[in-house]
Protein backbone atom coordinates (compact mmCIF):
# COMPACT_ATOMS: atom_id res chain seq x y z
CA UNK A 1 0.00 0.00 0.00
CA UNK A 2 0.96 3.46 -0.84
CA UNK A 3 -0.12 6.44 1.32
CA UNK A 4 1.16 9.82 -0.21
CA UNK A 5 1.82 13.23 1.50
CA UNK A 6 -0.77 15.19 4.42
CA UNK A 7 -3.43 11.92 3.72
CA UNK A 8 -5.50 10.74 6.65
CA UNK A 9 -7.23 7.48 7.42
CA UNK A 10 -9.78 8.03 10.49
CA UNK A 11 -10.98 5.68 12.87
CA UNK A 12 -12.51 2.26 12.42
CA UNK A 13 -11.18 2.49 8.88
CA UNK A 14 -11.13 -0.55 6.68
CA UNK A 15 -8.28 -0.61 3.73
CA UNK A 16 -6.95 -3.54 1.65
CA UNK A 17 -4.34 -4.82 -0.14
CA UNK A 18 -1.59 -2.68 -2.30
CA UNK A 19 -4.04 0.89 -2.61
CA UNK A 20 -2.51 3.46 -3.52
CA UNK A 21 -3.68 6.80 -1.95
CA UNK A 22 -2.40 10.40 -3.64
CA UNK A 23 -1.36 13.73 -1.66
CA UNK A 24 -3.90 14.52 0.96
CA UNK A 25 -6.43 11.57 0.75
CA UNK A 26 -8.70 12.07 3.44
CA UNK A 27 -10.90 9.14 5.09
CA UNK A 28 -13.59 10.03 7.00
CA UNK A 29 -14.30 7.21 10.28
CA UNK A 30 -15.61 3.44 8.98
CA UNK A 31 -14.94 4.09 5.45
CA UNK A 32 -13.84 0.78 3.80
CA UNK A 33 -11.18 0.37 0.95
CA UNK A 34 -11.53 -2.94 -1.13
CA UNK A 35 -8.29 -4.24 -2.77
CA UNK A 36 -6.28 -2.54 -5.48
CA UNK A 37 -8.11 0.87 -4.76
CA UNK A 38 -6.42 4.18 -6.36
CA UNK A 39 -7.72 7.45 -4.87
CA UNK A 40 -6.17 10.47 -6.44
CA UNK A 41 -5.50 13.52 -4.56
CA UNK A 42 -7.10 16.19 -3.03
CA UNK A 43 -10.00 13.39 -2.14
CA UNK A 44 -12.65 13.20 0.75
CA UNK A 45 -14.69 10.43 1.60
CA UNK A 46 -17.50 10.86 3.46
CA UNK A 47 -18.06 8.35 6.76
CA UNK A 48 -19.26 4.80 6.55
CA UNK A 49 -18.44 4.83 2.41
CA UNK A 50 -17.23 2.16 0.82
CA UNK A 51 -15.22 1.52 -2.01
CA UNK A 52 -14.89 -1.79 -4.16
CA UNK A 53 -11.78 -3.35 -5.43
CA UNK A 54 -10.29 -2.18 -8.21
CA UNK A 55 -12.10 0.85 -8.25
CA UNK A 56 -10.44 4.53 -9.36
CA UNK A 57 -11.48 7.44 -7.81
CA UNK A 58 -10.09 11.03 -9.59
CA UNK A 59 -8.69 13.99 -7.88
CA UNK A 60 -10.53 16.65 -6.02
CA UNK A 61 -13.66 14.36 -5.76
CA UNK A 62 -15.96 14.52 -2.79
CA UNK A 63 -16.98 10.60 -2.60
CA UNK A 64 -20.82 10.78 -0.90
CA UNK A 65 -21.66 7.59 -1.99
CA UNK A 66 -20.71 4.17 -2.08
CA UNK A 67 -18.17 2.98 -5.23
CA UNK A 68 -18.43 -0.58 -6.96
CA UNK A 69 -16.09 -2.80 -7.48
CA UNK A 70 -14.11 -2.03 -11.05
CA UNK A 71 -15.84 1.53 -11.38
CA UNK A 72 -13.98 4.75 -12.28
CA UNK A 73 -15.67 8.00 -9.97
CA UNK A 74 -15.53 11.25 -10.77
CA UNK A 75 -17.40 14.37 -10.92
CA UNK A 76 -18.99 17.16 -8.93
CA UNK A 77 -21.75 15.36 -7.96
CA UNK A 78 -19.77 11.83 -7.89
CA UNK A 79 -21.09 9.64 -10.78
CA UNK A 80 -20.00 6.27 -12.17
CA UNK A 81 -17.72 7.13 -15.57
CA UNK A 82 -16.83 3.97 -17.01
CA UNK A 83 -14.90 1.12 -15.78
CA UNK A 84 -11.21 1.25 -14.28
CA UNK A 85 -10.43 -0.73 -17.74
CA UNK A 86 -6.93 0.93 -17.55
CA UNK A 87 -6.35 -0.68 -14.64
CA UNK A 88 -7.72 -3.73 -14.68
CA UNK A 89 -5.15 -4.47 -17.79
CA UNK A 90 -2.23 -3.84 -15.93
CA UNK A 91 -3.30 -6.61 -13.28
CA UNK A 92 -3.67 -8.60 -15.73
CA UNK A 93 -6.97 -8.73 -16.67
CA UNK A 94 -7.61 -10.07 -20.01
CA UNK A 95 -10.20 -8.93 -22.80
CA UNK A 96 -13.05 -11.06 -22.37
CA UNK A 97 -13.22 -10.39 -18.70
CA UNK A 98 -13.10 -6.82 -19.27
CA UNK A 99 -15.86 -6.74 -21.60
CA UNK A 100 -17.56 -8.88 -19.31
CA UNK A 101 -17.42 -6.13 -16.48
CA UNK A 102 -18.31 -3.26 -18.69
CA UNK A 103 -21.93 -5.39 -19.72
CA UNK A 104 -22.38 -5.28 -15.85
CA UNK A 105 -21.69 -1.82 -15.67
CA UNK A 106 -23.98 -0.98 -18.58
CA UNK A 107 -26.91 -2.96 -17.15
CA UNK A 108 -26.84 -1.44 -13.80
CA UNK A 109 -25.28 2.50 -14.73
CA UNK A 110 -26.49 2.97 -18.32
CA UNK A 111 -30.04 1.28 -19.20
CA UNK A 112 -32.35 3.17 -16.78
CA UNK A 113 -33.18 0.06 -14.48
CA UNK A 114 -33.16 0.21 -10.64
CA UNK A 115 -31.12 -1.67 -8.72
CA UNK A 116 -33.19 -4.70 -8.24
CA UNK A 117 -34.10 -4.53 -12.00
CA UNK A 118 -30.64 -4.57 -12.65
CA UNK A 119 -29.41 -7.97 -10.77
CA UNK A 120 -32.14 -9.55 -11.63
CA UNK A 121 -31.34 -9.20 -15.34
CA UNK A 122 -27.62 -9.58 -14.35
CA UNK A 123 -28.24 -13.12 -12.68
CA UNK A 124 -30.67 -14.03 -15.64
CA UNK A 125 -28.48 -13.47 -18.56
CA UNK A 126 -24.72 -13.59 -17.51
CA UNK A 127 -22.91 -16.62 -16.27
CA UNK A 128 -21.56 -16.62 -12.97
CA UNK A 129 -18.06 -15.40 -12.12
CA UNK A 130 -16.35 -14.40 -9.62
CA UNK A 131 -16.42 -10.62 -11.05
CA UNK A 132 -20.19 -10.69 -11.38
CA UNK A 133 -20.59 -11.99 -7.91
CA UNK A 134 -18.67 -9.68 -6.29
CA UNK A 135 -20.21 -6.72 -8.41
CA UNK A 136 -23.66 -7.96 -7.35
CA UNK A 137 -22.78 -8.86 -3.65
CA UNK A 138 -21.52 -4.90 -3.28
CA UNK A 139 -24.96 -3.82 -4.31
CA UNK A 140 -26.94 -6.27 -2.59
CA UNK A 141 -25.14 -5.04 0.99
CA UNK A 142 -26.29 -1.66 -0.42
CA UNK A 143 -29.79 -3.12 -0.42
CA UNK A 144 -29.40 -4.17 3.27
CA UNK A 145 -28.55 -0.77 4.11
CA UNK A 146 -32.29 0.28 5.51
CA UNK A 147 -33.64 2.63 7.61
CA UNK A 148 -36.66 1.50 9.79
CA UNK A 149 -38.98 4.51 11.57
CA UNK A 150 -41.13 2.97 14.22
CA UNK A 151 -44.13 5.07 14.80
CA UNK A 152 -45.27 3.95 17.96
CA UNK A 153 -48.47 6.27 17.52
CA UNK A 154 -50.21 4.09 14.83
CA UNK A 155 -48.45 0.64 16.44
CA UNK A 156 -46.73 0.25 12.54
CA UNK A 157 -43.20 0.00 10.88
CA UNK A 158 -42.77 2.58 8.40
CA UNK A 159 -39.41 1.25 6.19
CA UNK A 160 -37.58 3.05 3.96
CA UNK A 161 -35.79 0.45 1.79
CA UNK A 162 -32.49 0.44 0.07
CA UNK A 163 -32.00 4.63 -0.73
CA UNK A 164 -30.26 3.82 -3.72
CA UNK A 165 -33.49 2.19 -5.07
CA UNK A 166 -35.58 5.01 -5.21
CA UNK A 167 -35.63 7.48 -7.72
CA UNK A 168 -34.45 10.95 -6.29
CA UNK A 169 -38.12 12.45 -6.90
CA UNK A 170 -39.76 9.36 -5.15
CA UNK A 171 -37.19 9.68 -2.09
CA UNK A 172 -38.12 13.40 -1.78
CA UNK A 173 -41.61 12.42 -1.80
CA UNK A 174 -41.67 9.73 0.67
CA UNK A 175 -39.14 12.11 2.86
CA UNK A 176 -41.66 14.28 2.49
CA UNK A 177 -44.74 12.28 4.19
CA UNK A 178 -42.43 10.58 6.46
CA UNK A 179 -41.08 13.52 8.47
CA UNK A 180 -43.77 15.36 9.40
CA UNK A 181 -45.31 12.50 10.97
CA UNK A 182 -41.69 11.70 12.92
CA UNK A 183 -42.24 15.33 14.55
CA UNK A 184 -45.84 14.80 15.41
CA UNK A 185 -44.23 11.81 17.22
CA UNK A 186 -41.79 14.39 18.71
CA UNK A 187 -38.73 11.99 17.97
CA UNK A 188 -36.57 14.85 16.38
CA UNK A 189 -33.36 12.40 16.74
CA UNK A 190 -34.92 10.34 13.64
CA UNK A 191 -36.17 13.11 12.19
CA UNK A 192 -32.20 14.45 11.55
CA UNK A 193 -31.54 10.98 10.88
CA UNK A 194 -33.73 10.67 8.08
CA UNK A 195 -32.98 14.31 6.74
CA UNK A 196 -29.06 13.51 6.66
CA UNK A 197 -29.66 10.47 4.72
CA UNK A 198 -31.71 12.17 1.98
CA UNK A 199 -29.18 15.22 1.67
CA UNK A 200 -26.18 12.35 1.22
CA UNK A 201 -27.96 11.08 -1.52
CA UNK A 202 -28.94 13.81 -3.19
CA UNK A 203 -25.60 15.16 -2.93
CA UNK A 204 -26.57 18.41 -0.85
CA UNK A 205 -24.92 19.07 2.39
CA UNK A 206 -27.58 20.63 4.74
CA UNK A 207 -25.47 19.98 8.10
Amino acid sequence: MCIRDSSHIAHDCFVGDNCIFSNNTTLAGHVTVGDYVIISGLTAIHQFCSIGNHAFVTGGSLVRKDVPPFVKAAREPLSYVGINSVGLRRRGFDSKKIREIQNIYRILYQKKYNNTQAVEIIQAELNATPERDEIIQFIENLFNLTVVIELTTFGFIFPLHSFLNFKKTELAAATLICCPIILLHNDKKIFFLVVKVLSLYLSISFF
